[in-house]
Formats: C-alpha cells, sequence, structure tokens
C-alpha cells in the first residue's frame, strides 16, 4: 500500500508499527449542528481508506471523536463555543443538543455505508486526559497565562515532526492575534477559563481555574489514551491541515518527546456552485436528508465520491448525483443478472483492482476496472457476481448478488427494537436512541432515518 503523507507531501509506502495492524485516528464533527454533505465527504474517504486496509489483510483499529465542548468560532482562539452558542440560540440544553446532534451524524454515516468506529470518544467524557496532557505540557515549560486561559508558547518548541508542509496553506484565521495577551499568532490554547461572572453549560473544575479545554487538546489526549504515545495513521479534512493538525502534533511531542503520528492523511474539499467548499458558515449546505427527499438513495452520493481522487476537489451538482444514481442502478442491475452462488473471484481482476486501491486510493481506477469486468464476456456471470461481491468489501455500494427473496426477513427482535428506538427518539432522548441503534446494528442490519420513517437494510 502506497498513500500521499501530507508532512512529507510524498506517497509513501505504508509501513505499520506493528505487524499487519494498524491504529487509526479520524478527526469527528463538532454537533452543534447536521453535517452537510461536504463534511460526509471526508468521513466516506476515510472509510474507503479503512476497508482498503482491511482488504489488503491488515487488522485496523480505528477511534474518532465526538467534539461537544471547545471548538470556537474563531480559529485563533477568540469567539464564542460553537455549542455553547447554538444551544444558547436554540434554548437547548447543550448536553441534550449534542447527543441530537451525534446521533443523526451516526445515523447520517450509516446511510452512507460507512462502517462505525471501534472506538467513538466525547471530548466531555475525557476532561480528566485533557487536563493530565495539560500538566504534562506545563512541566515541561512551554505553557504561558493569560487573563482568558493557558497558552502554548510555540516559539519555546520545536516539534520532531517537521511542520513545514502542514503551515504552507495556513488560513486567514491563523494568521491574526485573536486574544488579548497571546505571545505569537501562532499560539494557541489549551485550557480556556470561564468567562467572569458567567455560568457556562459547559465547565469543569481545573488546576488552573474552571473552565473548559482548548478544541485542539482533545484529539492528541484521546488518541494517545487509546492508541499509545505514537501511531500510525490520522485522517481527516484538508481545513484541519495549518491549524488544528498543526497544533495537535506540537501539544503532543512537546508532551512526549516523540513522533506522534507516522502517517497524515487528508480529504479534499466538495464544493457546491462557485464556492470552494461546502460551508455552514456561508449557508451552502446540502444535507443526506435533502437527497433522499429528492429520490435519492444515499449511496449514489457515496457513488459520487469515489468518482474524483479523494486529495482532488469534487464539485457537487444535480446533475452529477444524477448521472451517479443511474450508475449505480446499472451496476445492481448487472449484479442481480446472478446469485452469486457457486462463483469464484476473478483473481486476474482483483489483482487489478487492490493495484488501483494501493496506488494511494485511485478509487476511479478501481471503478473502472469494476466496470471492465461486468463487460467482459469472458467471466461467467456467476464468477462477475463473486468479483463483484469482493470488490464491494471495500466500495460499499451494496451491489453484491444475493440469492433471490422477496423481501429481507428480519427477526422480531429487530423490528421491536426498532420501535423502542423510535419512541426514544420522540421523546428527544437521544443517548437512549443511540444505544439501540448499536444493537440493531449488532444484530445485522443498518437502521436509517427517513422522511417516511425509519428504513431498515441488511448488513
Amino acid at each position: 500500500m502506497r498513500i500521499y503523507n501530507t508532512v512529507t507531501k510524498k506517497i509513501e509506502e505504508f509501513r505499520t508499527i506493528e505487524p499487519n495492524r494498524v491504529r487509526m485516528y479520524t478527526c469527528g464533527p463538532t454537533v452543534y449542528s447536521y453535517q452537510h454533505i461536504g463534511n460526509l465527504r471526508t468521513y466516506v474517504f476515510s472509510d474507503l481508506l479503512k476497508r482498503t486496509l482491511q482488504i489488503l489483510g491488515y487488522r485496523v483499529l480505528q477511534a474518532m471523536n465526538i467534539t461537544d465542548v471547545g471548538h470556537l468560532t474563531d480559529d485563533a482562539d477568540a469567539g464564542d463555543d460553537k455549542v455553547e452558542a447554538a444551544a444558547r440560540k436554540a434554548g437547548m440544553d447543550a448536553w441534550s443538543m449534542t447527543e441530537k446532534y451525534k446521533a443523526k451524524f451516526l445515523e447520517d454515516c450509516a446511510a452512507v455505508n460507512v462502517i462505525p468506529p471501534d472506538i467513538i470518544c466525547r471530548a466531555t467524557d475525557h476532561i480528566d486526559d485533557q487536563i493530565a496532557l495539560v500538566r504534562r505540557i506545563e512541566q515541561r515549560g512551554f505553557i504561558y497565562r493569560t487573563d482568558d486561559g493557558l497558552y502554548f508558547d510555540t516559539n519555546s518548541f520545536s516539534p520532531i515532526t517537521d511542520l513545514s508542509n502542514m503551515r504552507i496553506t495556513a488560513s486567514a484565521e491563523h494568521s491574526r492575534v485573536g486574544t488579548d495577551g497571546k505571545r505569537s499568532n501562532a499560539d494557541f490554547a489549551l485550557w480556556k477559563f470561564s468567562p467572569p461572572g458567567q455560568k457556562r453549560q459547559m465547565e469543569w473544575p481545573s488546576p488552573w481555574g474552571t473552565g473548559f479545554p482548548g478544541w485542539h487538546l482533545e484529539c492528541s489526549a484521546m488518541s494517545m489514551k487509546y492508541w499509545g504515545e505514537t501511531f500510525d495513521l490520522h485522517t481527516g479534512g484538508v481545513d484541519h491541515i495549518p491549524i488544528h493538525h498543526t497544533n495537535e502534533i506540537i501539544q503532543s511531542e512537546s508532551a512526549t518527546q516523540k513522533r506522534f503520528v507516522n502517517y497524515w492523511v487528508h480529504g479534499g474539499w466538495l464544493s457546491i456552485g462557485d464556492s470552494d467548499k461546502m460551508s455552514k458558515s456561508k449557508g451552502s449546505t446540502i444535507l443526506i436528508d435533502h437527497l433522499i427527499e429528492r429520490g435519492y438513495d444515499p449511496l449514489a452520493f457515496r457513488y459520487l465520491v469515489l468518482t474524483a481522487h479523494y486529495r482532488s476537489p469534487l464539485k457537487f451538482t444535480w446533475d452529477a448525483m444524477d448521472a451517479s444514481m443511474s450508475a449505480l442502478n446499472r451496476l445492481r442491475n448487472e449484479v442481480s443478472r446472478s446469485t452469486g452462488e457457486g462463483g469464484e473471484v476473478s483473481r486476474m481482476y482483483m489483482e487489478r483492482f487492490s493495484d488501483a486501491l494501493s496506488a494511494d486510493l485511485n478509487t476511479p481506477e478501481a471503478l473502472a476496472v469494476l466496470w471492465s469486468l461486468l463487460k467482459d464476456s469472458n467471466v461467467t456471470p456467476d464468477d462477475r457476481a463473486a468479483t463483484v461481491s469482493m470488490m464491494d468489501r471495500v466500495l460499499g455500494l451494496r451491489v453484491q448478488a444475493r440469492p433471490q427473496r422477496s423481501s429481507i426477513e428480519v427477526p422480531a427482535e429487530v423490528l421491536n427494537l426498532i420501535q423502542e428506538r423510535q419512541a426514544l427518539k420522540d421523546q428527544r432522548r437521544f443517548a437512549e436512541s443511540d444505544k439501540i441503534r448499536d444493537r440493531i446494528m449488532d444484530l445485522g442490519f443498518n437502521v436509517m432515518d427517513t422522511p417516511t420513517g425509519p428504513s431498515l437494510q441488511s448488513r
């Protein structure tokens, strides 16, 4: 497997710390709003990378964070906490609001067939771990105090990882000093104090005063808690490169004096119209629910993502969605000509398919191999179906051939769980409904919320 490493700006041979075992961390969402399809492109990309590593024989252990505190409206450590601000605007309890948006995010991921991570870790569940990390950094002398918090002194530390390729695309937010008392515009908050005379919904005592963790801190604390001080692979969107991931590296390596992550892999923008990227702040957002309302299968969006290389910008249009839906239907029609029983996987086509994916996750080429297979009259229908089923373990389009049957056989236990989950959602008990969703998945089914009610798919 060869993959593009952002810190070296090179396609490198992927080598794991432990033989055939990958410890992978994926930057998850900030749950103050619904996640648009631009966000979901990043999680489809991470899922494709995970599936590719699995089909190549690796055991992949994946953790993903849920940011439910500390992400400020300005990346320069100024402004309001996005979660607190959204909860206040909606007149909601911040804890309930984050559960609501976390549950919807996971449902949207299921709709585009993203395999759930092994560990989903919330920032607010790991406050003690974050405080402990700040204390380690403080003991090494890299922290100073201002009126509003503790800041990392970037001029006092040179990380092991070369950050020259990470900072080269630094955004405008990173180029200005947004908080009084910062010594340098590159310095960043590790712990923010609660404003005097103001009671926040989310705040905790600490050795330095009541407050909340800086945004970057959670990913360092949680990834090292689960995967160790140095691990294999960290993924996210390109927007994370200049600030969030740069600061993760600095604070982690200052505490451990070790390299933090060996491979940093980032997915490109998804844009709509003439914008550079899909953005909540600019109002240019399309949700999975909007696709469903227009009659699209969410997996047609997954197909659209596959048509572009993960590092390339991808422009969303409704014409592109029409073409992807048409292609997905053609795939399914081709595969439906066989039950897939008794067929053998084509070694030649699987080698070509694996070679494409092993070359920096070249999904457009992998799709081309799939279509070549379907057009090859020298391959029997049953062998084609068996090979497509193997390929779909990575593509995740649910086009595998299966024995024909009139309907999905749903156990009574699953039907009861669906009813129980819906009742909990109606009562806005999102944390409990999320646990029911996980139980349904453990039983072999994905449940999606659609405009006409919950929809069930076998996994």
